[in-house]
């Protein structure tokens, strides 16, 4: 028997619904036992979010696990058809439907003239591979709800903001504020943390798209073939990180950033950087939880701040990485040893006192809440050098 004292890592199927669950005006009917919707719900209620998507699910019985009768997928299909008029429906089997051979596509092949609603079918019970494969089809799958013809305005649409990420709307606020400050520039569409269908189908307006995580970077893609939209790819952090990030804005959109905007931000910034490093107070920096924003936050402590850094396998979302991370007993030997930041999940940092402590990935712990910012851009980095200096 396999056993593990950390929480699994999640399903493709998880990661699929976590990041569709941000999309107002989207219905999605899970065929399979209600448990399972069940349990996405309280997850993302663990997360600290609400659902913003319709989640609905047909139930099953042995008439539909043992005889293969699907007319209650069809009616529920076509009643929420009737009552809601959605523009999209996103029906998904569950693991109990994959086994049982369901032939999703067949099923709705046959009701799609009886409906109007757009369906889009995600098959394959979700259970073959991690969460961030089902985060990369979700945005995917988003962007076929865009349409062509759409004028061009002065916005952007983020790609990656999505509710695996702790915090992921205080980050996609300051983006959001970076952008207007530096380029006057609207937010367009997040993909998908707070957006609608509606926002969806006019994902084409942007004039760039500024992908948060490497599973936004396939749809990315598709956009700039699609619609020729650029993209910017990484996550600004620090002071050095997020000015080379709006440079390479400034380069793909052929546009000076106005960086009187944030220049009072900035000098302080720099100001609080200086008083870090001279003050050298030996802190060694502790990270973990998922790789983009690890791989962003070391690189501003190691390169910016020249502070020691170490990884740590996260309790929630740990995989296969690149990134060399130390034991247990290694980690524990530091703190008792050394000053120690400790940034990640909760499980981690429950035990540390407020200033050794900064929730970066999920889960939360009940009890164990602060009011945090966002990490990227300015304030972000205000944030992370005041708790260095405390």
């Amino acid at each position: 028997m396999y056993l593990s004292n950390n929480y699994p890592v999640p399903s493709e199927r998880m990661g699929l619904l976590w990041a569709l669950s941000g999309v107002r005006e989207l219905v999605i009917v899970e065929f399979g036992p209600e448990g399972t919707t069940r349990y996405l719900l309280e997850s993302l209620k663990e997360f600290g979010n609400a659902a913003q998507a319709s989640f609905y699910t047909t139930t099953m019985d042995e008439d539909v696990v043992v005889f293969g009768n699907y007319d209650r997928l069809n009616q529920v299909l076509m009643e929420i058809d009737q009552r809601l008029h959605p523009e999209v429906i996103v029906v998904l089997d569950s693991s109990v439907a994959a086994v049982i051979g369901v032939d999703l596509d067949g099923i709705c092949h046959e009701i799609k003239p009886h409906i109007d609603a757009k369906l889009i079918t995600i098959k394959g019970g979700g259970l073959k591979n991690d969460w961030t494969v089902g985060i990369e089809t979700a945005l995917r799958l988003l962007g076929q709800i865009a349409t062509k013809n759409r004028p061009k305005k002065n916005r952007f649409n983020i790609i990656g903001c999505c509710a695996d990420e702790y915090n992921h709307l205080a980050e996609a606020a300051e983006i959001e504020d970076m952008m207007a400050k530096c380029f006057a520039m609207e937010l367009n569409c997040n993909l998908s943390g707070n957006t609608s269908v509606a926002s969806c189908r006019n994902i084409g307006q942007a004039v760039v798209n500024l992908v948060l995580r490497q599973e936004g970077l396939a749809l990315a893609q598709d956009l700039q073939q699609r619609f020729e939209i650029p993209y910017v790819d990484g996550r600004p952090y620090g002071l050095v990180g997020t000015r080379a990030w709006l440079q390479k804005i400034e380069r793909v959109i052929n546009q000076k950033a106005d960086y009187a905007a944030v220049h009072q931000a900035v000098t302080a910034l720099k100001i609080a950087k200086e008083q870090v490093i001279q003050k050298n107070s030996g802190k060694t920096i502790v990270l973990c939880g998922r790789e983009d924003s690890v791989r962003g936050l070391a690189e501003f402590f190691k390169d910016e701040l020249n502070l020691e850094v170490y990884f740590l396998k996260s309790s929630w979302c740990s995989r296969s990485t690149e990134l060399s991370v130390i034991s247990q007993s290694a980690y524990e030997k530091l703190r008792s040893h050394q000053d120690v930041l400790v940034l990640a999940d909760g499980l981690q940092i429950r035990d540390l006192p407020s200033v050794d402590r900064i929730q970066v990935a999920h889960p939360k712990i009940a009890g164990f809440t602060e009011d945090q910012p966002g990490l990227m851009g300015f304030r972000g980095a205000a944030y992370l050098l005041n708790k260095l200096t405390k």
